[in-house]
């Protein structure tokens, strides 16, 4: 039984009026146990898994680096330009498409074929959505920043006294 169905039918039962008030009492631990227990076998499971847990450096940046997921990026870039974010919005789908159509991530693009959609767009545009920059904007509590993810990872070591 998962722990929705526990705390769903913890709270349903909370709610009635129960004929025997001694039996709710029994009930309600017997569901609380098993939340307990539940949450318990959880928490050990994640702990051996993290404790175990080792990641393929490359492997990961070569993931985190294809499916456009700098499109932002480079909207952010247009914006920064001069154009109007509804037009460097419109824009940045135009590039996504081409590049889509060609085969090719957003930074494998050459210059010239950037070019083509806004002659605003400079060689510092691939600085601009690499991935470094794509992580390192994104700053904010939860974000992908890495100050932000050292911060989360001191904070979740000192609530864990690691």
């Amino acid at each position: 039984m998962n722990w929705c169905c526990l705390v769903c039918k913890l709270k349903t039962q909370k709610k009635s009026t129960p004929l025997h008030a001694q039996h709710r009492r029994r009930f309600t631990q017997s569901f609380a146990q098993m939340g307990f227990d539940t949450v318990s076998n959880c928490l050990r499971t994640t702990s051996t898994v993290l404790q175990n847990l080792s990641v393929n450096e490359e492997r990961a940046r070569e993931a985190a680096s294809t499916g456009y997921m700098n499109a932002t990026e480079l909207a952010d870039y247009l914006v920064r330009k001069g154009i109007p974010f509804r037009e460097a919005h419109e824009l940045t789908g135009q590039i996504v498409v081409h590049a889509l159509e060609a085969g090719l991530e957003l930074e494998e693009l050459p210059l010239n074929d950037l070019q083509t959609f806004s002659p605003l767009i400079q060689n510092d545009v691939f600085e601009a959505i690499s991935l470094e920059k794509t992580l390192a904007t994104k700053g904010q509590p939860g974000g992908t920043a890495p100050t932000t993810v050292h911060q989360a990872l001191a904070q979740a070591r000192a609530r864990l006294l690691l």
